[in-house]
């Protein structure tokens, strides 16, 4: 395919609407949603109630936001839970508060993200902040609920589905070639302060962290296989309003509101996407795949390419290395229910 430009993105937005939300009955089925206390997570979350499910778990950091939105949504199933991607002890004790309360788990959308507008900032476990909280703590998260998933859908005859959110803007990145030749571990390297450039953050990083999230979509799929009834999808919800630029400041904030106020999608026209991700579609087709306007589209050329999927496996493997460190379940999760 043509490689994708931002001319094209614009101007798909000034042709193309996002189309409504499928019509679903989720009775009986549990969700979860990552971020619901803001955006688009929780205008999704707000989609979901309507389709009345028997549970509904926000997962927010802050909890007291994240009782605002409840209020808000009014949904009496709905509940929220804490959760920081900044640290994987929170994702490690939240994933165990799963294990421990929930008998089954139907839907889950990690929609919960950091941008990075140029802030270098390392978290708890010696990570930039958007990788550990967009790539590695989001894998974690999905390994670590991937046998519930997997366990609801073979009781209940149904299929479950696990929703990574990205962004278009993984078409005009490109992770830098020489950390497949490092013998560092590659969130290491592109955690170090010396790479973590304000002009670097600025321009890519959020781009690498959804490109990353679509090569983890791949790659689970592929090692759950074809055969087992989780659908792993990763959507893109468009150039939507969104909070994620709420602290950009001085001349990119003013370039970038132009932008919206001729070009953005409302919040809760790109909360769509989320939610056919999460219900729509044909499931089968749908599995590892990469969905815009509500149908699987091409990735770009660099994810086709041979270098792009060497990148995928050492983004995959390197995240391992540190998961299998982070937390002890994740080597007999990837066992029991992974080929790799």
């Amino acid at each position: 395919m043509a490689p994708r430009t931002m001319e094209d993105l614009l101007r798909d937005h000034k042709t193309q609407r996002p189309l409504p939300v499928p019509a679903t009955d989720l009775s009986g089925k549990t969700i979860i949603i990552t971020g619901a206390n803001v955006g688009l997570g929780f205008e999704a979350a707000k989609h979901f109630a309507s389709m009345t499910p028997k549970r509904m778990i926000l997962a927010c950091r802050n909890e007291a936001k994240g009782n605002a939105a409840l209020a808000e949504i009014g949904y009496v199933a709905a509940e929220v839970w804490h959760l920081d991607l900044c640290s994987f002890k929170s994702v490690v004790n939240f994933s165990d508060r799963i294990d421990k309360e929930l008998d089954r788990l139907d839907i889950l959308v990690l929609n919960a993200g950091l941008p990075n507008w140029g802030t270098y900032e390392l978290t708890e476990d010696g990570y930039e902040a958007a990788l550990q909280s967009n790539c590695l703590s989001n894998l974690l998260l999905s390994l670590r609920t991937a046998p519930l998933l997997i366990k609801t859908a073979e009781i209940y005859n149904t299929i479950s589905r696990l929703v990574l959110v990205t962004s278009e803007r993984m078409f005009f990145t490109r992770i830098d070639p020489a950390y497949l030749e490092s013998p560092t571990n590659l969130y290491k390297a592109m955690s170090a302060p010396e790479v973590c450039t304000s002009e670097l953050l600025l321009a890519n990083r959020y781009a690498d962290t959804k490109l990353i999230e679509m090569f983890y979509t791949r790659t689970l799929q592929a090692c759950l296989g074809k055969a087992v009834p989780l659908v792993v999808t990763c959507p893109n919800p468009g150039f939507c309003i969104s909070n994620l630029r709420s602290t950009l400041t001085g001349e990119y904030k003013d370039r970038i509101k132009k932008l919206e106020d001729e070009y953005a999608y409302s919040t809760e026209e790109g909360s769509r996407q989320l939610v056919f991700a999460a219900v729509g579609g044909d499931a089968e087709a749908l599995k590892g795949k990469y969905t815009s306007m509500n149908e699987i589209r091409e990735v770009s050329d660099y994810a086709l390419s041979e270098e792009g999927r060497m990148m995928e496996r050492r983004t995959w493997s390197d995240a391992i290395d540190i998961l299998l460190q982070v937390d002890g379940k994740v080597g007999l999760i990837i066992e029991k229910s992974f080929k790799a």
